[in-house]
């Protein structure tokens, strides 16, 4: 009788293995996806990683602009009043896809414990990311890496924020 069972038995524990191995795989993924410094960095935005154009327009309105990118022309700029998305783009359909990645552009967005954002300083930058590696171009330009989330801080001439671009790193 016992080994009638036992084929069963072994089914339901490789089944609660994948459930909680499943269950690990997602959190890990969006603990990746948070930013250790302060909230998630899409949310504050306002944007989402991912989001479809569509929704995008329910959210926030017609777009003051869309420009199809001739140097790139598989992808388009959304730009909103406070942000832009980089968006593909179909030709064959003039379809507009999800959100690949967002640029702040104004400066009612803010983010975590220092609420840094556009006109911040570069002082106030490197305070709230002291604790992180940061890596400078030679342009100025700041990129810190959170867990999948590339934060990309360009400055003005008088060393304020000018803009922060938001990508995921795809692999």
């Amino acid at each position: 009788m016992k080994e009638k069972h036992l084929p069963v038995i072994i089914l339901l524990l490789i089944a609660a293995t994948l459930t909680v191995l499943g269950d690990l795989y997602i959190r890990h993924t969006r603990n990746n996806m948070e930013n250790r410094y302060g909230v998630h960095y899409f949310v504050a935005a306002g944007v989402d990683y991912l989001t479809p154009f569509e929704e995008l327009v329910r959210q926030h309105g017609e777009p003051k602009n869309i420009i199809f990118l001739e140097h790139a022309p598989h992808l388009a700029v959304v730009q909103f009043d406070e942000f832009e998305v980089v968006v593909p783009y179909w030709r064959d359909s003039s379809t507009l896809g999800r959100v690949q990645s967002v640029r702040i552009t104004g400066s009612s967005i803010r983010f975590g414990e220092y609420q840094i954002g556009v006109g911040s300083t570069r002082e106030e930058i490197e305070l709230a990311y002291r604790k992180m590696v940061i890596h400078e171009s030679p342009d100025g330009t700041i990129t810190v890496i959170e867990g999948r989330t590339w934060v990309v801080i360009r400055f003005d001439e008088n060393d304020k924020v000018e803009r922060i671009t938001l990508t995921v790193d795809g692999s």
